[in-house]
């Protein structure tokens, strides 16, 4: 850690820092050692994280539905007038998990927001969501990326007549936690309702998104908008992209997994083919250490952080060969940044601007991983972004958080809304703007991921978690007979960012 830090770090303890740039004041080897520190640590986060999701900043202050995201004034740290006014279901998915642990009434966010302030912000998302899916029956009750007033939410002009089904999948996922939190807390009316939702999506899921042979689309083109779900109002183009099927081992698993446990299936080998489609893209490979041998882990598109949603949403964790492969993985996460003087992590994100840019680019930059664990080349290895940490935090809370801390110590990576996007690894520049796969991602693995109530409500229904048990531990242990590298330790981050930019005059040490 660079001399300057090492000054800031002493005199935010010896004068009990408590402000917007409180990472300052926690000792990064008691963030990693000790329990209660990582407790207020996490408090802390939430405390300013949720300034962001608060009606008017990050989210819809009428429907409670989210925002993608706000850009930052360079300069101030502030929000600017321009709002980011559409969304997608996969910000939905993190702010869900949030409230679930408010209904949960965890400590660390009880002083933040009610149980029956959660329950209320649910109630309009809901109402928001079937009003959509009134207003637009062809997609089925999925929700495209979409444009967010007070009076609702439409279709963006470029998901006007189609529909992903990774985004989705990431949301159910949410709303089968929402579902367990709130029947857990007596909120059962709205737990109907939401339940209600839940069944129209599995009852619709096949006719929208199945294209026979295992082939689940990753994104429907719709005919009709208006219509009623029939077969026949649903296709694959013939320049889908790739990949055209959800056929990764990533958070596209989530749908996967959404059809296999919910939906009706006449012929149960059909269900089967689409885990066989899927055996091509989860493959073993080694990560390479200088002297301590291989980490064998599962090969990423970009090895992106990103790609890790589905632990934050299901828990793989439980299951034993699982939590052994996704532990390898963090493992070389933390090994590369170290090896290669990085300080910080790798995820997809919003890129960088240097201050002279005016107004920044706000360009979203997809390859940031690790070139030797995956199928794509990866050309941003400038980028370093504290949502990136949200993996290593489910792998290892204590290693995960500080990760997280060095890159809240760069400048201006904090500010009254919480985490800043992105940095370059020299210090030079930042991406002013907040989203929410940045920032609640991290928010929602530091309260523990969604896991513990997708479990409680997959246990509570016959056959449910048998059929994840089975198929999670066939497919892991058909690649990943053997692993290389599991007694090595994760690593704590080596190096720091330098302090070239100055920080953000609203939020400053």
């Amino acid at each position: 850690m660079s001399p300057v830090l090492l000054f800031l770090l002493g005199l935010a303890t010896v004068f009990g820092l408590d402000s917007c740039r409180w990472a300052y004041k926690y000792d990064p080897i008691m963030v990693q050692t000790d329990q209660a520190t990582r407790d207020l640590f996490v408090a802390d986060m939430a405390r300013y994280e949720s300034n962001f999701m608060a009606g008017g900043v990050g989210s819809n202050a009428v429907n409670g539905m989210t925002y993608d995201g706000r850009p930052l004034n360079y300069t101030t740290g502030e929000i600017t007038s321009e709002n980011w006014a559409f969304s997608a279901p996969s910000k939905e998915s993190v702010h869900m998990g949030y409230l679930a642990y408010v209904l949960a009434g965890d400590s660390r966010v009880s002083d933040l927001m009610t149980p029956d302030e959660a329950v209320d912000i649910l109630e309009r998302k809901i109402q928001a969501i079937e009003d959509f899916d009134k207003n637009f029956p062809g997609f089925g009750g999925f929700l495209p990326w979409f444009d967010v007033t007070d009076a609702g939410i439409s279709p963006t002009w470029d998901f006007e007549d189609r529909v992903p089904s990774l985004d989705n999948g990431e949301m159910i996922w949410g709303i089968i936690g929402i579902i367990q939190a709130l029947s857990d807390t007596g909120y059962l009316d709205l737990a109907d309702r939401y339940d209600q939702y839940l069944q129209k999506l599995a009852l619709n899921a096949r006719t929208v998104f199945w294209d026979g042979d295992g082939q689940v689309r990753a994104v429907s083109n719709i005919v009709n908008t208006s219509a009623q779900p029939t077969p026949s109002n649903y296709y694959t183009t013939p320049y889908c992209g790739d990949p055209c099927y959800l056929d990764d081992p990533y958070e596209g698993e989530l749908f996967v997994w959404f059809m296999d446990l919910f939906c009706q299936w006449d012929d149960p080998s059909e269900k089967e083919d689409m885990w066989v489609l899927k055996r091509k893209k989860l493959q073993k490979v080694e990560f390479s250490t200088p002297s301590d041998g291989t980490i064998s882990v599962t090969r990423g598109w970009w090895f992106s952080a990103h790609e890790q949603w589905k632990y934050l949403m299901m828990p793989y964790q439980k299951i034993k060969i699982a939590e052994r492969v996704f532990l390898n993985g963090e493992r070389a996460r933390t090994w590369n940044s170290v090896i290669n003087g990085i300080p910080g992590l790798y995820a997809s994100v919003t890129e960088p601007s240097a201050p002279s840019v005016q107004p920044p680019t706000f360009a979203y930059i997809s390859d940031c991983g690790i070139p030797s664990i995956a199928f794509e080349p990866v050309t941003h290895l400038q980028v370093v972004t504290p949502y990136a940490a949200f993996p290593v935090i489910l792998a290892d809370q204590g290693i995960g958080l500080s990760w997280y801390q060095t890159m809240l110590l760069g400048p201006a990576m904090q500010s009254n809304y919480g985490s800043t996007e992105s940095i370059d690894i020299d210090g030079t520049a930042i991406c002013p703007c907040m989203t929410w796969d940045s920032k609640i991602t991290t928010l929602v693995a530091a309260l523990g991921g969604v896991g513990p109530f997708t479990e409680k409500y997959m246990r509570a229904h016959t056959g449910m978690w048998e059929r994840f048990e089975f198929i999670t531990q066939r497919e892991f242990w058909r690649v990943f007979s053997s692993l290389n590298g599991e007694t090595l330790d994760l690593l704590p981050p080596a190096s720091s960012l330098p302090m070239d930019v100055p920080d953000f005059s609203t939020c400053s040490i």
